[in-house]
């Protein structure tokens, strides 16, 4: 937005959107108390037309871009419309039903499928009919004095179809989008009153719940069974007296092992008790009879003689773990974070004034099975918002006339998980929490929650709070109650929605700079120092603009003419606003910038100087590079000559050697054959020698026996001898005969 095309731009924007929105407006009664009729899901902006009982769905993208040739918008019809003052319109995350909640009734709208260019519903018809239900309508309309406190739909990992209610009768009622006529579940958690009448009186007490948000999951071990930490391994954190646990794993929880998560609630009480519901589970087909765990009220420390918000109003859990909640209070705009972390032992023990009262939590002999909570809640700081345009001076003047007695309500920041803005009577402000970035970053890092703990200094993690509209410029002017806000996510603005049905374009702040952690510090790695250090100077430039205290976006009532005095308290505090937080910093910057300047024009000096002898340097190179190139250049030469002598000599050598013929070849191969043939004939002639010479060697012996035994063979005997033998003489003289054959024939060949 910077520059006058920028700003022509965004005001073409917030035109185009007040044009959209006031067309389908009625101002009939709508500044009588602050709504929120407007939401904003994957990019389509829903927006309650009071005035045609209908709903206004425009595609942000296209309405942004200004597009052309196309719908941009349509009207949701409704088949029941509801009869009852819409306070508030939710979407659920899928974009598939659609809450309209009011003060003593609820109604669900089933959104139909999105298709088409534009992207809107039905391929972006100019008007669409979706079927509405009321939600319990004989149970609401059956007390007079039953009111609905809040309401919200299930988280992402559980059914979207599924919604929580919280009645002014202390019970939460489990819906199911596709059947709003009948209660799933529902649980008490805290005393109900006898009669219709005693509604006033328990709130009046501050006994009655206002608020309830959904925790992380955790095991339920974590809150009713005791906790095994050491005493001796606690730390105090910064600024309180107060020991925090040290040992825990870096999601906050527990050692889970195999033990079934649940999805814990939290509950607020107007006298900032709060108390965590266990449900038995999220099933639609679990019975309704199921009672729910109740723990509370938490232990809030460091401990105060005053409660901590006496009459807070709103509750809201930001994404992390350990959980960080933000509790509201509704007098002076006061809002507390702390983190929850399981009780220290020394918490366990407690004074008597300080024990639960069970009585007070069993009317009528009625057990609600509250026990005590294991885990605590560690207040770590107190933001006070920022209401109206009063200066210190006049607050501290006129300290109980100024103080802004409304509801806040809490919203959380698609954008950035450490961001949630705060809708009251005088205005919009955002809180950026630098807290939760910092658990989300250690618990990425798998780091102990003791480190973080160990280096949580207020001064370096405080919350930085910043107006961004203002409706109400005292607590006792008029005001411009706002009847939407929203965030525009693909557009990185807040759209706000006033009583006439013009539309404010807020432009979100970017993230605060803190200072460096040291915890982060540890785990960079070089790569990582090294653009750290590329955008120091940026970081130091950003964090010497940023300011504690803002000029809002003032829209007061038409036509109301401020006093005298209320002009010039607004004109002192912009004066002074302008030159602390703006004048005073920009000119510390400009002195940064000559400073960065002159380091920048000294060190351009330096390197002109470093250039100049590098030039120097390379022409010395470059000569030296001349003569080792000829020198190398002769050497190459040299063994080229070699390489070529090697190859000359290489080619003589295979030119002498012999060539063989195909008949040399044939021969060749014949010997080798024969020389195996006569190999094996060597082989049989020895064997036969072998036996022969047995033969003889048995002759000989059986000579020498008959000699020595005279035996006398018988005339058959002696012819079987004979013929045998005369048989093996033969055979010798053909072998003989065949080998001397054999012999003749390699001699021959050989020769």
């Amino acid at each position: 937005m910077a520059g006058a095309g920028g700003w022509g731009q965004f005001q073409k924007l917030q035109d185009r959107f007040s044009g959209l929105i006031q067309a389908k407006w009625s101002s009939n009664g709508s500044n009588s108390k602050t709504r929120n009729v407007a939401d904003s899901k994957r990019d389509l902006l829903f927006v309650w037309n009071a005035k045609e009982c209908s709903i206004l769905v425009a595609n942000v993208a296209l309405l942004a871009n200004a597009f052309e040739g196309g719908k941009t918008h349509q009207v949701l019809e409704l088949t029941s419309i509801p009869d009852f003052t819409v306070d508030r319109l939710l979407v659920n995350d899928t974009c598939t039903y659609l809450a309209l909640v009011g003060a003593r009734m609820a109604s669900i709208v089933n959104l139909p499928g999105r298709w088409g260019s534009s992207g809107l519903f039905v391929a972006g018809e100019d008007s669409v009919l979706c079927k509405s239900y009321a939600v319990s309508t004989s149970f609401f309309i059956r007390s007079q004095s039953l009111e609905i406190r809040d309401f919200k739909w299930c988280p992402s990992p559980l059914p979207d179809q599924l919604f929580l209610i919280l009645a002014s009768n202390n019970t939460l009622r489990l819906y199911r989008a596709t059947s709003p006529e009948t209660v799933l579940q529902k649980w008490r958690v805290g005393r109900s009153p006898m009669n219709p009448p005693n509604v006033s009186m328990l709130t009046c007490l501050g006994e009655t719940a206002v608020s309830f948000d959904f925790l992380p999951q955790m095991p339920l071990s974590s809150l009713d069974s005791g906790s095994s930490e050491d005493k001796s391994d606690t730390l105090v954190f910064p600024g309180t007296s107060t020991p925090i646990p040290q040992r825990s794993p870096p999601d906050g929880n527990e050692e889970q092992g195999d033990e079934t998560l649940v999805w814990p609630i939290a509950v607020l009480f107007g006298k900032g008790d709060v108390f965590i519901v266990v449900p038995p589970n999220f099933n639609p087909a679990t019975a309704s009879g199921l009672p729910a765990k109740l723990f509370g009220p938490l232990r809030m420390f460091p401990s105060t003689p005053d409660n901590y918000g006496a009459e807070s109003c709103s509750l809201l859990c930001l994404p992390c773990q350990p959980p960080v909640l933000v509790i509201a209070s509704s007098s002076g705009g006061v809002i507390y974070h702390s983190v929850l972390l399981q009780k220290h032992q020394d918490a366990c023990d407690v004074s008597a004034d300080d024990e639960i009262q069970s009585s007070c939590f069993e009317p009528g002999g009625e057990d609600l099975g509250v026990s005590e909570c294991q885990k605590a809640l560690y207040v770590l700081e107190k933001v006070a918002l920022e209401l109206g345009l009063l200066t210190p001076e006049q607050a501290s003047e006129e300290l109980e006339d100024s103080l802004f007695h409304c509801r806040i309500q809490l919203y959380k920041d698609p954008i950035s998980t450490s961001r949630y803005f705060c809708c009251h009577e005088a205005g919009v402000n955002i809180i950026s929490v630098p807290l939760v970035s910092e658990i989300l970053r250690l618990a990425a890092n798998k780091t102990s929650m003791e480190t973080v703990l160990d280096y949580m200094p207020t001064n370096a993690l405080a919350s930085m709070e910043q107006y961004l509209l203002c409706t109400q410029a005292s607590n006792q002017s008029n005001c411009l109650r706002i009847q939407g806000m929203t965030v525009l996510s693909s557009q990185s603005l807040a759209l706000c929605i006033l009583p006439n049905g013009r539309c404010a374009l807020l432009p979100l702040p970017l993230a605060f700079l803190q200072p460096d952690s040291p915890v982060v510090e540890s785990g960079v790695d070089s790569t990582g120092q090294k653009q750290t250090a590329g955008n120091a100077f940026v970081d130091q430039i950003k964090r010497t603009l940023s300011h504690s205290s803002t000029q809002p976006l003032v829209m007061l009532p038409p036509g109301l003419s401020p006093s005298d005095k209320e002009l010039l308290e607004i004109l002192k505090r912009s004066t002074q606003t302008l030159r602390t937080e703006y004048l005073a910093k920009h000119v510390i910057a400009r002195e940064e910038f000559k400073r960065k300047v002159t380091i920048l024009k000294n060190t351009v000096e330096v390197r002109k100087r470093q250039i100049h002898q590098s030039q120097n340097h390379i022409e010395e190179l470059d000569s030296s590079m001349e003569d080792i190139k000829s020198s190398l250049e002769s050497r190459i030469e040299v063994m080229n000559n070699f390489l070529k002598r090697l190859q000359h000599v290489q080619t003589q050598l295979s030119l002498a050697e012999p060539e063989t013929s195909v008949s040399e070849q044939k021969l060749k191969d014949f010997i080798e054959e024969s020389s195996s043939k006569v190999q094996g004939y060597q082989t049989t002639i020895k064997s036969l020698n072998s036996r022969v010479n047995e033969i003889d060697r048995k002759r000989e012996d059986s000579k020498q026996k008959e000699r020595k035994e005279s035996i006398y063979l018988s005339e058959e005997q002696g012819k079987t001898i004979k013929a045998a033998l005369a048989e093996n003489t033969r055979e010798l003289a053909r072998m003989k005969s065949r080998m001397e054959g054999i012999l003749k024939a390699v001699n021959s060949s050989v020769c």
